[in-house]
C-alpha cells in the first residue's frame, strides 16, 4: 500500500522510502527510485556539505571473521556490523567526507574499502574543497557513482582530471535497513 511520508530526516528517508519526491518551494523538483534522486546533485546540494555522499542499495552475501561481505551493483565492500546476516538486503550510505582517493592502490592500510573506479566530473565547491563523482565500472558497461570530497589543495597536487583511473579510499559507511 503506497504511503505518503513528508520529512526533512534523510536517514528516516532513507530507511523507509522506495521512491522519492524531491520537493523545493512547493514544487516537485524530480522524482523516482530513491537511488536516483539521492544521487542528483540538486538533491546533493539541499543535504549540505556535511551530509553529501552516495547511496547503495546492497545484500550481504557472507560473513566471517567478524566482516560482512556487501555486494552492490559495482563490487563489493567490507563492514564489521556484526547485525548483519547473509541474504539479508540493505541500504548503505557513504558521505562524501568519508571518501578519500589515491592515485595507486595502497599498501599496508587499515581501510577496508578500496575501489577502482574513474573520475566522471570535477566541481569545486564553495568549500575550498572539490567534489568528485566516481564511477566504479560494472559488469556490462554499467556504473554506479560514488561521490567524495577533497580539498582543493589535494586535488591540485593530485593532478586529478575527468577520465583519470584512481582508487576510492571509503574511510566509513553506515548500513541503513529496515529491519536493524
Amino acid at each position: 500500500m503506497p504511503v505518503i511520508y513528508v520529512s526533512h530526516q534523510v536517514d528516516d528517508v532513507i530507511r523507509l522510502a522506495d521512491d522519492l519526491a524531491f520537493i523545493r518551494d512547493g514544487g516537485i523538483i524530480s522524482h523516482g527510485p530513491l537511488a536516483d534522486i539521492f544521487g542528483d546533485a540538486g538533491f546533493q546540494l539541499t543535504l549540505g556539505r556535511a551530509g553529501r555522499g552516495t547511496l547503495l542499495e546492497a545484500e550481504v552475501s557472507g560473513v566471517a571473521g567478524g566482516i560482512a561481505t556487501l555486494d552492490f551493483g559495482g563490487g563489493q565492500l567490507l563492514s564489521a556490523d556484526e547485525r548483519l546476516r547473509p541474504g539479508q538486503k540493505i541500504r548503505i550510505r557513504l558521505l562524501a567526507k568519508d571518501v578519500a582517493v589515491a592515485l595507486h592502490r595502497p599498501k599496508d592500510l587499515s581501510i577496508l574499502n578500496i575501489l577502482p573506479c574513474r573520475i566522471e566530473e570535477i566541481d569545486k565547491n564553495f568549500y575550498q574543497h572539490v567534489d568528485l563523482a566516481l564511477a566504479v565500472e560494472m559488469k556490462a558497461g554499467a556504473k554506479t557513482l560514488i561521490h567524495a570530497e577533497i580539498t582543493q589543495r589535494s586535488a591540485t597536487q593530485l593532478k586529478l582530471k575527468k577520465g583519470m583511473s584512481i582508487y576510492a579510499l571509503i574511510k566509513a559507511l553506515a548500513i541503513i535497513s529496515p529491519a536493524l
